[in-house]
């Protein structure tokens, strides 16, 4: 079209206020809780169609088209501190402590890191599996265009390569990915995110959640988070991290 698309971003803030059941006799009425009730605060307009919003530390992020945006709170105004411009439309955006995972429509997604010292996004690593495959003529499914990408953590922090896993929903498959900062010849040097398994599940995966689990060690204070899928078909399922004694007796 010849008209630029346009989008905004919208900040609500949410308080709760008293309720009452309406009388039938047109008293009063009794009280039966609090209802939520969202106020409009600040409204940001941008160039390009917004597709996914985050936070990132005291901050907002988000995806616009083709661009990863922070913005910045400051009084009655959003000012953006930061941008990061992908290859493609940013369709899957998800952010864990500081690192951010996004996704783009051609099936590939990038690892970055929020630093709030400089107020940048660094890229860390990418699945350059995905456009090997795409070269090579592989994945080319007609009518499946979805993708998206969530973490999947096994410690207490995110400290090393151990506790950081990237799910992706690649058409009927997840894959589970590992960022490696120690550079090798396999990972060219940490920029490259490691394929540790690939799970057939015949369905379209859309979505993807992270929820936090319990561990198996009680005397482990360490957090664990499982990634959540979902496919067209109805069936949803799920990643869990575990010991490795516990996998050898499944």
């Amino acid at each position: 079209e010849d008209a630029a698309s346009r989008g905004r971003i919208l900040l609500f803030e949410v308080d709760y206020v008293p309720c009452r059941r309406k009388s039938r006799s047109g008293g009063k009425g009794r009280g039966v809780g609090h209802a939520p009730r969202f106020t409009l605060t600040h409204a940001k307009k941008v160039r390009g169609a917004v597709s996914q919003c985050a936070q990132v530390m005291e901050h907002i992020i988000v995806s616009v088209a083709n661009r990863v945006e922070v913005y910045s709170v400051e009084g009655k105004e959003m000012k953006q501190i930061a941008t990061h411009h992908a290859p493609h439309y940013v369709v899957s955006l998800r952010v864990a402590k500081t690192y951010v995972i996004y996704a783009d429509v051609y099936q590939a997604c990038t690892l970055l890191f929020w630093r709030d010292r400089d107020r940048q996004l660094y890229p860390l690593a990418k699945d350059a599996d995905a456009h090997e495959r795409r070269a090579i003529g592989h994945d080319l499914r007609s009518g499946s265009g979805s993708y998206c990408a969530d973490f999947v953590v096994d410690a207490g922090e995110l400290a090393g390569a151990h506790a950081l896993g990237v799910v992706v929903g690649d058409g009927d498959r997840v894959r589970l990915l590992q960022y490696a900062p120690l550079g090798s010849d396999t990972d060219r040097g940490g920029q490259r995110l490691l394929a540790r398994a690939d799970f057939m599940v015949n369905s379209d995966v859309h979505t993807l959640a992270r929820h936090a689990v319990p561990r198996t060690d009680p005397d482990s204070d360490a957090a664990a988070f499982a990634c959540i899928y979902a496919g067209l078909d109805g069936q949803v399922g799920a990643l869990l991290p575990c010991d490795e004694k516990v996998f050898r007796r499944l």
